[in-house]
């Protein structure tokens, strides 16, 4: 499996002052395309689908499953949400018909958030192994951990 393009966007967040703020960060088509997506997903995915006929394109980013873990881990997310976004009682990101958008929960001063989007595509083309079906490779792509993505960045400056 491999893909044409691939784009990831990393967001590393700290809060520095007391006040309250609300942050929403989302990647969306253009205004005036006139393709829709569909949403998909998987384990530790939320994602959004576009085709055309002729690309294939996915948008995604990690579910609040893979958040609680990293937040039972204190990894980028405080300890205190996993319990809310593993019981699905926090939406963080949601995915529309034209993109993923990210809500920045409440934080208190020193706590840190990350979350990523990844963008992969590819000529659209039937799955070798299932016939009548579209090919999973720009899905799989967008499928990566914080983790993944850190160590194949670390892997570029190398």
């Amino acid at each position: 499996m491999s893909v044409e393009t691939m784009t990831a966007w990393q967001f590393y967040i700290t809060k520095r002052k007391s006040s309250q703020e609300q942050l929403t960060i989302s990647l969306q088509l253009r205004s005036g395309t006139n393709v829709d997506g569909h949403v998909t997903t998987g384990q530790n995915l939320i994602a959004v689908e576009f085709e055309n006929g002729s690309r294939q394109i996915h948008l995604g980013t990690e579910d609040e499953d893979a958040m609680a873990e990293r937040a039972r881990e204190n990894d980028w997310l405080p300890r205190r949400l996993a319990s809310v976004l593993g019981s699905y009682s926090l939406e963080v990101t949601s995915a529309t018909a034209t993109g993923l958008e990210t809500t920045i929960p409440q934080l208190e001063v020193g706590e840190q958030f990350y979350f990523h989007y990844i963008l992969a595509e590819n000529p659209f083309r039937e799955s070798a192994d299932y016939p009548g079906e579209s090919d999973i490779s720009t899905w799989v792509a967008v499928t990566q951990s914080k983790n993944r993505l850190e160590r194949a960045w670390q892997q570029q400056l190398q």
